[in-house]
Parts: structure tokens; sequence; C-alpha cells
């Protein structure tokens, strides 16, 4: 299972990879910051190499990597 946490149901982006998931067949869980549980953030953490840095992207990092 894939979690997928969009700011907004209904973003242009986030339809792209809910589409990109269906049609591959991935069961996925879209999650929102209103749904978003304990669990899921510790899950998060685990996974990140950077701890919160790697979760957070501020318009400084942003701009280093290229999102803005």
């Amino acid at each position: 299972m894939i979690y997928f946490f969009t700011k907004r149901q209904g973003e242009n982006s986030g339809r792209k990879v809910e589409n990109w998931l269906k049609e591959r067949a991935i069961n996925y869980e879209m999650i929102s910051p209103y749904t978003l549980t304990s669990e899921h953030l510790h899950q998060m953490l685990r996974v990140s190499e950077e701890g919160f840095d790697g979760l957070i992207l501020s318009k400084t990092r942003a701009k280093k990597v290229g999102k803005i």
C-alpha cells in the first residue's frame, strides 16, 4: 500500500499521480492534512534519511531542488 499525501483534493498534480497509480493498478490511499495521523507521520520519519528536514520543503530548499 502506498500512502499518497496531498494538500488539497482535486489538485492537478495530485490527479496526475492518482491516475498514474490507477493505470498501474497500484494500491494507494490518498491522505490530506486533515486526515494525517501520528502513525502516518511516524512511518514517514522512519523512511526519511533527513528526518523532518526531508519531509518539509521550504521555499529556499524548493529553489535549490528546482521545484519553484
